[in-house]
């Protein structure tokens, strides 16, 4: 029986779908990509974007061009609700799509709960996008004149957004700007060497790290802090932790904590097993996962795999992983920071590896 399947984002967790959507539409089954752009761009390269390393073309992937070449279809749009019983998605413009099975790679949105007025020069660290319209500004605005810059976040999107503005200042040569970061605690959940690192390879270039900062209000060129002190930056980066796309809290579907989509160890919903999703927007019921793209990179062949099986009545295959992954920060300067487990190392080895292994992800993706 052929089938109407939806592909609803087209992050990290559907890039081998989408790169072997042949698989898919040579058995006769229609296959839809709804995504809000008809570009899906590298997470992992967001940074060394707005420190001037990489290009926009360099980080981006064509997914409306993967999709049709495969076969399928391409939907500029976003899904803002789903009817699980109806087999219905509800998208932003008002179109309704019906469904056989849908796999959700929505991503995540930076979390902030505090209201944002006027968000001229106030850059969130996701869409990635955002990194590159961040990046022009910064060039406009410390062309000549000293400017100063906050970020709110103490985790590693914060420090590498930070070492990556001292990067770019340097590399085009503005007028290097205050830069300031604001926290309660500062890498709190890495090990203390680790953190160390961070912090060092910051302070050398001159970023301020200020701890004990929560802040409560935001708006052009202002913020309030918890502890009653008030800053005025001219330009405002928020990097302060991401949750899950909020279309599963809109639907009668089950969650988890953070609303995530919660899902089996097949990637499977756990609620309505014609659903299934892999990367930030699902909650793996079975052993809660960081946010990192790492383990959207690895869901990838399982869901291609169960997408396949769905669809053929073949029986579903487990994800299997751990938490014990390497990150590499990208600090700036071409430098970087390696932790895997309790190893920690710092150099420009490190960077090296990361756009190693950065670059070949695009490669083997990449569409014409």
């Amino acid at each position: 029986m052929k089938k109407r399947l939806i592909l609803a984002g087209g992050g990290h967790a559907h890039l081998l779908t989408l790169s072997r959507m042949n698989e898919i539409t040579s058995k006769g089954h229609s296959v839809t990509l709804v995504s809000p752009s008809e570009f899906h761009y590298y997470s992992g390269m967001g940074p060394g974007m707005l420190g001037g390393i990489y290009e926009p073309e360099d980080i981006s992937f064509n997914i409306k061009k993967m999709a049709e070449a495969g076969g399928g279809s391409f939907v500029r749009d976003s899904v803002e609700k789903v009817d699980p019983i109806e087999k219905t998605l509800f998208l932003r413009s008002g179109r309704r799509l019906n469904y056989d099975m849908v796999s959700f790679n929505t991503g995540s949105t930076v979390s902030f709960k505090t209201t944002i007025l006027n968000t001229t020069d106030i850059f969130t660290v996701k869409p990635v996008e955002n990194l590159y319209i961040a990046k022009n500004r910064l060039i406009q605005l410390c062309r000549n004149k000293k400017k100063s810059v906050a970020i709110i976040g103490g985790g590693p999107a914060g420090a590498e957004i930070a070492g990556n503005i001292h990067s770019l200042c340097k590399k085009v040569r503005l007028i290097s700007p205050e830069i300031n970061l604001y926290c309660d605690r500062f890498m709190s959940r890495f090990s203390s060497n680790f953190s160390s690192l961070v912090k060092k390879s910051l302070i050398e270039k001159n970023v301020r790290i200020n701890e004990q900062f929560s802040a409560t209000d935001i708006e052009q060129g202002w913020i309030r802090f918890d502890n009653g002190k008030t800053v005025n930056p001219d330009l405002i980066f928020i990097a302060t932790g991401v949750i899950p796309s909020p279309v599963f809290k809109n639907s009668n579907i089950e969650t988890g904590p953070d609303g995530g989509l919660s899902v089996n160890r097949f990637l499977q919903s756990i609620s309505h097993p014609e659903i299934f999703g892999g990367g930030d927007c699902i909650h793996f019921k079975d052993q809660p996962l960081d946010m990192a793209g790492v383990y959207a990179v690895r869901e990838a062949s399982v869901l291609l795999k169960n997408i396949l099986a769905f669809l053929g009545n073949n029986i579903l295959q487990p994800f299997y992983t751990d938490n014990d992954y390497l990150m590499i920060l990208n600090t700036g300067n071409r430098n970087g920071i390696l932790k895997k487990g309790r190893y920690v190392f710092e150099g420009k080895a490190a960077f090296m590896l990361k756009d190693y292994i950065d670059r070949r992800f695009m490669k083997k993706f990449a569409s014409g």
